[in-house]
C-alpha cells in the first residue's frame, strides 16, 4: 500500500469517527460512507432503521464472485 493511499484511509476514518453517530442515530455516519463508495464507483444503498438509523451495503464484484463486507460501528 502505498504512502498516498494509507494517508487517504487515515483521513476518511479520521472524518468518519468526527461524526457523531450513537447507536440508532449513525444515519450521516452511514451517508459518509455511501457517498465515498459511490465516488469509488460502487452503488451503495442505505438502509434506514427507525428514525436516525441506517446502515449501508454495497456489493463489490470480484471476478465472478462478489466480495462481502461487514462493518459495525
Amino acid at each position: 500500500m502505498t504512502k498516498e493511499v494509507q494517508a487517504y484511509f487515515l483521513d476518511t476514518l479520521q472524518k468518519l469517527v468526527e461524526i457523531e453517530s450513537v447507536s440508532c442515530h449513525e444515519k450521516r455516519a452511514a451517508e459518509f460512507v455511501a457517498q465515498k463508495l459511490e465516488k469509488m464507483g460502487y452503488t451503495p444503498q442505505l438502509h434506514l432503521v427507525g428514525e436516525d438509523g441506517a446502515n449501508v451495503t454495497a456489493r463489490i464484484p470480484k471476478g465472478g464472485d462478489d466480495i462481502r463486507i461487514f462493518m459495525s460501528g
